[in-house]
């Protein structure tokens, strides 16, 4: 590109236009590095929740996984506290199964027969509820909306009807996930899924005997009922518990109810009842 100039003799002459520079000027560059630092910040803290996230849920599998396998052992015979020294030592010794991904420290309750670790971010516990709670899986703990809800409303069945079934039968009956049954020791459901021998039905534990001998029985919280009112909304647009429901937490959508089978490691967790398997839909309602 030319422009023209006129020289002092009054004769014209045409120079070349002056280019202005291309590129970013310094304002620009500390603009958009301090956007990209901000966008780096922000997926650095998504990726640490999300790995801490992981390990929490992790953690909480490796110890249901642990109550499980003591649960089955000792139904087998097997004393409880000692399987768990001798299979706990085996995961540290090999490097493999039922440790805490943050090298916590595991611990047993004979009663309950809950892990629960030793890590503050690792809270709640296993099949049991906490490690304090009675029973095979204490109780939902409080937090819903503050509305009950009954054996009857649930369907329970006569615990002593489901024993009387097992005693009469030839080898004994299944315990359906979700099914729920009463006694008066409580309201329980079948968080997993197990079998009830003729010898147990013959000998008439009590449901809360029955919980504490690994038959994956919980104890059912009747005093609340969760709903979606016990959720809200962060400032990001996730969905979370206002409240953490418990190892037996009683669930509403209108329609269905849902009991939960474990504590939730965190507010993030099991916040969708219908979809998430935590949630166990109630069978015999």
């Amino acid at each position: 590109m030319f422009e023209k100039f006129s020289r002092k003799d009054g004769n014209m002459v045409m120079m070349p236009k002056e280019r202005k520079p291309n590129g970013f000027t310094l304002i620009e560059l500390v603009v958009a590095i301090a956007v990209l630092s901000i966008l780096a910040g922000i997926a650095i803290m998504r990726y640490i929740d999300a790995t801490t996230e992981a390990k929490r849920n992790a953690c909480l599998a490796n110890r249901t996984n642990f109550s499980r396998e003591i649960a089955y052992q000792e139904a087998e015979g097997t004393d409880p506290q000692t399987f768990f020294d001798q299979l706990y030592t085996n995961a540290l010794s090999s490097n493999k199964r039922y440790r805490c991904p943050k090298n916590g420290t595991y611990t047993f309750n004979a009663t309950t027969l809950a892990v629960s670790c030793s890590d503050p971010d690792h809270t709640g516990s296993s099949i049991g509820g906490d490690s304090t709670g009675t029973g095979g899986g204490g109780s939902g703990g409080g937090g819903g909306t503050g509305s009950t809800v009954t054996a009857s409303t649930l369907g329970a069945t006569n615990w002593s009807d489901k024993l009387t079934s097992a005693a009469d039968s030839s080898g004994g009956v299944s315990l359906t996930r979700g099914s729920v049954f009463t006694d008066s020791t409580g309201v329980f459901f079948v968080a997993w899924g197990s079998w009830l021998n003729k010898e147990t039905g013959v000998a008439k534990p009590t449901l809360a005997e029955a919980a504490a001998s690994g038959l994956g029985l919980v104890k059912v919280d009747t005093a609340n009922i969760w709903t979606s009112a016990n959720t809200t909304t962060t400032s990001n647009g996730q969905t979370v518990w206002t409240t953490l429901p418990q190892a037996g937490a009683v669930y509403s959508d209108g329609t269905n109810y849902y009991i939960h089978s474990q504590s939730s490691g965190n507010e993030y967790t099991d916040v969708n009842p219908p979809t998430n398997g935590n949630w166990v839909k109630v069978t015999n309602n």
